[in-house]
């Protein structure tokens, strides 16, 4: 991974993005927050660091199912970014 100096950061060159996440059945706004959980782990595991979502992206609901992926280190594991 390339990474590239923000102030004090450290940041990947690539991002994860949160506009089109796996949903539950079709729906925009239901996530599904546990393949959602694999993608960051993977993504976090190949060394991106931050990622990149919106309140419209899934009808608002793309940060709320981030946070919880990266705060639920029993269901997905510890996280350092």
């Amino acid at each position: 991974m390339i990474y590239k100096a923000f102030k004090e950061l450290r940041l990947s060159a690539l991002g994860m993005g949160a506009m089109r996440l796996p949903t539950v059945e079709g729906e925009e706004g239901k996530i599904d927050e546990a393949e959602t959980g694999r993608m960051v782990d993977i993504a976090m595991e190949r060394g991106t660091n931050y990622c990149d979502t919106a309140w419209g992206d899934h009808g608002g609901q793309s940060e709320i199912a981030l946070g919880r992926a990266d705060s639920a280190p029993g269901l997905f594991g510890p996280r350092q970014l």
